[in-house]
């Protein structure tokens, strides 16, 4: 695969400002997965762990990126530092510089799909730096459908390369719910659900 050097553009409805969505614990057969959102006088900042990686995201209060640390327990630690013409990447102290504007954060990319499909956006595409290659690659994501997640209503959006790499490239399913909380997420390294929302007691 090769860096495709696309602008991100969004592509359908003009939504209002985004919103951070709420934090979420989603459980599966390898671990947890789990995200926590914080808003902050300067914008967001946005923690994630699971079984094979830990992430830490800074961002402005628009999701544009600032800041992303990510290690894994094999040792592999990557930083990016984002600036207004691209981006410093660093892997285990070895950086070099991509030359790229208007680059997403790939990492956090569960809570800004979150933000724009609450603000009601229904196709988006973007650059963002793959942290394993640190090649720029564009994706594209989609609304799919309006559905129910453990008794929740939600919208699954679908993730994926665009042009050819759509084709031969992997996948990644997202079920938000109507504040853009992450409640399931698929990809072929695991499969994740939060736990059913806790019914209401009946009035006495």
């Amino acid at each position: 695969m090769t860096g495709l050097g696309t602008v991100g553009i969004v592509l359908l409805t003009a939504a209002g400002a985004l919103s951070a969505p709420p934090s979420t614990v989603l459980k599966g057969p390898l671990g947890k997965l789990e995200w926590k959102v914080k808003t902050t006088e300067s914008g967001l900042v946005i923690d994630g762990t699971s079984p094979k990686w830990t992430v830490h995201h800074e961002a402005k209060a628009d999701f544009t990126p600032i800041l992303t640390k990510r290690s894994n327990p094999e040792g592999r630690k990557v930083e990016i530092r984002y600036d207004a013409k691209g981006a410093d990447f660093t892997v285990n102290g070895e950086k070099s510089r991509i030359k790229q504007k208007g680059l997403w954060d790939s990492e956090s990319v569960d809570i800004r799909l979150g933000a724009i499909t609450a603000a009601g956006q229904t196709e988006v595409e973007f650059p963002a730096i793959d942290t394993d290659s640190g090649k720029v690659y564009t994706f594209g994501a989609e609304v799919k459908e309006k559905t129910s997640c453990q008794g929740v209503p939600c919208t699954h959006v679908e993730l994926h390369l665009t042009g050819f790499y759509k084709l031969v490239g992997p996948s990644w399913d997202y079920w938000f719910d109507a504040e853009g909380k992450l409640l399931r997420f698929e990809a072929k390294w695991g499969k994740f659900k939060a736990a059913p929302a806790a019914k209401k007691e009946e009035a006495e």
